[in-house]
């Protein structure tokens, strides 16, 4: 789509916003978490992005004097199956991968060797140091705590889910258990010396808000437009918020419940924001919480252990660097941790494209490519994409050689949806779809890019896709206006680097228990081709066409222009 086509659209939902006006975020989230609000938002939002819709099919009929490359990878050359499925394998059996744990060093050991392996590559590494919060003796998160009821004289232990990552390491606090619904603030007056008992947080969102700063989606997507998104991981922060409240309030502990079966969230890791709270937590199952809740009523006492360490250790991004006949580079990145067969696959397509490229012909490469693969990023204080991000953003127009990054985040997913339990208990079950995950591929302000992505999403025939703008509500007086792409590309995309970044966020995501079942191998292998595709599609387009607006934005930030607010907390509160 042209830029003027792009300022267009932007305009238009700019003088809705200004005649409806200007959405607070927060308020707008709040009503799309409950029944009414979200059927309000999508009566009165419909014909809204129905008109935006209506108007990027005109403009898509105008020409476009924007010119890509419109070859890809060769599939047949390409890594196969089975090579994915080798990366998968090593990924997955590794287990937790927790930031600066033996399983996550030697992981990212492992990749060292395999860059290694491909040759050709000039390989660094960037150590720092991090406060690690481990589980003692490579315990799961299931195994490492336990919860203990007292009623009447008598004690029971109930079974849970997992204990909190990060929540506070003891051989047991007490407190009497007492229900706070959600919604309703968490005060010292309230909770201080009682165990919490807190529903977890649900934050489903109209598919009809989703999809209007979109570029394009795919087809099969229309037929979810009057439904809900609906997916644990957008609890991330309100977690960690609300852990911080009931440390601070002097909280005894903190049992959060989900509606869904316990086997489904055993050891579900969340919140990853890294930050040592003040108070042991866990997570229960549906059966559980009904329980609890009874034992709430009656003044119960919990007792809550969590077996847990913590320490100072190192951790390091990894970096390999394959020359190109210029110093002109895109970086393809992703992170090393991670406790699933998602979180994070994203190394596999990181590896694969490595393998390849590295094999291809010096004059087919023009510009140099970086393969980065980070650390921390479950442990979001001590991010090791912010430090790399910073980096790049300090040297932007010194060194004048980063052309785009493009993160990669839990590829080739399977669509996972929550129903009724079948045998009438209390709660949901967890079930596959039968389709893919929804895939967020978000996109800046940069035209040359935006047709590059959505080429390669036709080329490979990629389902369930939605090209956006961002996945955050948008902020016309900051730069970027779209201030998350949902994932780890957000700290590139905020220091206004040049950025395109692929991501999903299925139930699988921070959840053991679906093994790597939730992968479709064929998938993930299709969306690996169209993230390379973009290297060569941008080939003969110049640095200054590709950064698009970026260049604009870098200009008003430098001028004064607002920021969005830090992502990173503390590591200690």
């Amino acid at each position: 789509m042209p830029t003027w086509s792009g300022v267009f659209l932007c305009t238009l939902a700019a003088l809705i916003v200004r005649a409806a006006g200007p959405p607070h975020h927060k308020d707008l989230l709040s009503i799309a978490r409950t029944r009414n609000g979200r059927q309000a938002i999508l009566i009165l939002g419909l014909p809204v992005m129905l008109l935006v819709e209506a108007a990027k099919l005109l403009l898509g009929l105008l020409p476009d004097r924007i010119t890509v490359t419109t070859s890809g990878i060769d599939a047949s050359i390409f890594a196969d199956e089975k090579e994915f499925q080798r990366i998968l394998t090593r990924l997955g059996n590794a287990g937790a991968r927790t930031t600066g744990s033996k399983a996550h060093n030697s992981f990212i050991s492992w990749i060292e060797e395999e860059f290694e392996g491909i040759g050709g590559l000039s390989i660094r590494s960037d150590e720092y140091d991090i406060l690690r919060w481990q589980t003692m003796g490579g315990a799961s998160l299931k195994e490492a705590g336990r919860l203990t009821l007292s009623t009447g004289g008598r004690e029971r232990i109930i079974g849970i889910a997992g204990v909190v990552p990060f929540s506070m390491p003891t051989p047991g606090r007490s407190g009497e258990l007492i229900y706070l619904a959600s919604g309703v603030q968490i005060t010292e007056a309230a909770v201080k010396g009682k165990v919490i008992l807190r529903d977890f947080p649900a934050h489903p969102i109209p598919y009809s808000m989703i999809f209007l700063p979109s570029y394009s989606k795919t087809g099969d997507l229309n037929r979810d437009l009057v439904g809900s998104y609906d997916r644990p991981g957008l609890a991330d922060m309100p977690l960690k918020d609300e852990l911080i409240a009931a440390g601070v309030a002097g909280a005894a502990g903190m049992i959060i419940m989900f509606d869904v079966e316990s086997r489904f969230v055993d050891s579900y890791f969340e919140p990853h924001q890294g930050v040592h709270y003040r108070l042991p937590a866990m997570f229960v199952g549906a059966d559980e919480a009904s329980l609890l809740k009874a034992a709430a009523a009656c003044s119960a006492i919990a007792t809550l252990s969590v077996d847990g360490e913590v320490a100072m250790v190192p951790t390091r991004n990894v970096f390999a660097t394959l020359p190109g006949q210029t110093s002109e580079k895109i970086i393809f990145q992703s992170h090393t941790d991670g406790n699933t067969f998602v979180q994070e696959n994203g190394v596999a397509a990181i590896l694969t494209l490595a393998q390849h490229y590295a094999k291809q012909p010096l004059s087919s490469r023009r510009r140099t490519i970086e393969f980065a693969l980070t650390t921390g990023h479950l442990h979001i204080s001590r991010e090791g994409t912010v430090r790399h991000a910073e980096e790049l953003n300090l040297n932007y127009e010194k060194d004048n050689n980063l052309v785009l990054l493009v993160p990669v985040e839990h590829l080739g997913t399977r669509e996972i949806e929550a129903v009724p339990r079948s045998n009438g208990l209390p709660g949901r079950e967890l079930r596959f779809s039968g389709r893919s995950e929804m895939m967020f591929w978000c996109v800046g302000p940069a035209p040359a890019v935006v047709k590059a992505v959505q080429q390669a999403v036709q080329r490979r025939n990629l389902d369930r896709v939605l090209i956006t703008r961002g996945t955050s509500m948008p902020n016309f007086n900051q730069v970027p206006t779209y201030s998350s792409f949902g994932g780890i590309g957000t700290y590139y995309h905020n220091l206004l680097l040049p950025t395109t970044s692929l991501i999903s966020g299925p139930w699988s995501l921070w959840a053991p228990w679906f093994g790597s079942e939730a992968i479709d191998l064929t998938r993930l292998r299709e969306q690996t081709l169209a993230v390379g595709d973009i290297y060569m599609a941008l080939e003969n387009v110049d640095r200054e066409a590709i950064a698009g607006g970026y260049l604009k934005y870098r200009r008003r930030r430098a001028n004064g222009a607002k920021v969005p607010a830090s992502l990173v907390p503390s590591e200690v509160i």
